[in-house]
């Protein structure tokens, strides 16, 4: 599957240990993202194993899949496991301490979400 909806995204985060009482914010962010496609990419190389979804040329970032795990701020996540749903699901629960914290989301921090 490429493009996850809301109760999709809401399943991956709850599957990967995140609270479930920050299921539906997670899944908005993951939307506001990535419109809930698994190979979204916004960075300055297209690494995309399946040419689908939105690739946005930036040197600014280098973000993948989903959630937008941007790797220059998060060196642990590789690209492989981020083009995964369930690798992604868990990244973001990671990096958001399992929902205690978005603001490292742009679309969270603007409202976009």
């Amino acid at each position: 599957m490429a493009t996850f909806t809301h109760a999709q995204l809401q399943t991956l985060w709850n599957q990967a240990g995140g609270d479930p009482l920050s299921a539906d914010r997670a899944a908005a962010i993951a939307q506001a993202e990535s419109s809930g496609c698994q190979y979204a990419k916004a960075g300055p190389t297209d690494d995309r194993p399946v040419k689908s979804c939105t690739y946005r040329y930036t040197t600014s970032e280098d973000s993948s899949g989903l959630w937008q795990i941007n790797r220059d701020a998060h060196p642990q996540f590789d690209a492989a496991s981020l083009y995964t749903p369930a690798g992604n699901a868990a990244a973001a629960v990671e990096v958001s301490q399992a929902g205690l914290d978005f603001q490292p989301w742009t679309t969270f921090t603007n409202g976009a979400y």
